[in-house]
């Protein structure tokens, strides 16, 4: 494969996160807040950075509604391990987008967003391995410095 071919796929790849990935994150953690937490908008809307109008398009579903996480059940014990941490404490923004790229790329290296992938691109999520070759080794050094 070529540089340009590459660098094809790096960009697919990002726009996939950027555009769909991300923010399908985004709103279930506003959900587990908003739902389970019993938050106010108002008060997501403080705590992650972004408006209260943001936050009402992500419960009424007209953002981030691409990719249900429900069923990445590892991603999702991670969400909900983050909204515990949000619930407690204010998360400084450079702290809490860490944390969420964090969740996404895991999510990704994991191959829990092979099914979705395959709605929008022609790949065939069994042989596909992408994601998980690109982020499983995110994986592996995150491992690495539990570890340590």
């Amino acid at each position: 494969m070529n540089k340009s071919s590459h660098l094809r796929i790096d960009m697919k790849l990002l726009n996939i996160i950027s555009n769909y990935v991300y923010p399908s994150i985004r709103k279930k953690l506003v959900e587990i807040l908003y739902y389970e937490k019993k938050f106010k908008q108002k008060e997501i809307a403080r705590k992650l950075y972004i408006t209260q109008s943001a936050v009402s398009r992500y419960i009424r579903g007209s953002r981030g509604r691409y990719l249900d996480i429900t069923k990445a059940t590892e991603t999702m014990k991670e969400l909900k391990e983050l909204a515990e941490i949000i619930a407690k404490s204010d998360l400084e923004p450079e702290e809490l987008e860490y944390r969420l790229a964090t969740i996404v790329f895991k999510a990704m290296g994991r191959g829990e967003i092979c099914q979705f992938h395959s709605q929008i691109e022609n790949i065939d999520p069994k042989t596909c391995t992408l994601c998980r070759e690109l982020f499983g080794s995110y994986l592996l050094g995150l491992e690495e410095r539990n570890k340590n």
